[in-house]
């Protein structure tokens, strides 16, 4: 088996990024090559982020919360059934949480607003 490079980081701070495409049929492994290693090794942290770039429908309710002008309460739902992200085997069974936004925008398409949206289980 031949190991090769799909990404790869460095830069002059402890913050590392590198991302790539997976492909089916291939195994990954993460290996770390530090310029130096810090005397407290617990405070290294990983973490893995997998993207989607299809949007997932929902259901959105909004409502005013006060009379004061432009303050409002964004609710949302997602069904598990229909959603290929909260049926993902790595949600529902393993350690991953989906994370994302729901951006607003008037009737005119003009952005008002991101609105964070964390699923845990």
């Amino acid at each position: 088996t031949t190991c090769k490079a799909v990404a790869r980081s460095g830069s002059a701070t402890a913050d590392e990024t590198g991302e790539f495409t997976p492909q089916s049929g291939k195994f990954y492994a993460v290996r770390i090559d530090p310029y130096s290693v810090p005397a407290d090794i617990a405070g290294f942290v990983m973490t893995e982020r997998i993207s989607s770039r299809e949007p997932e429908a929902g259901a959105l309710q909004i409502s005013s919360m006060t009379s004061a002008e432009g303050t409002f309460k964004v609710g949302y739902a997602f069904s598990t059934q229909n959603s290929r992200l909260l049926a993902n085997p790595l949600f529902r069974d393993g350690p991953y949480e989906v994370v994302g936004e729901i951006k607003l925008s008037n009737l005119a398409g003009v952005a008002l607003t991101n609105v964070p949206v964390s699923v845990g289980r």
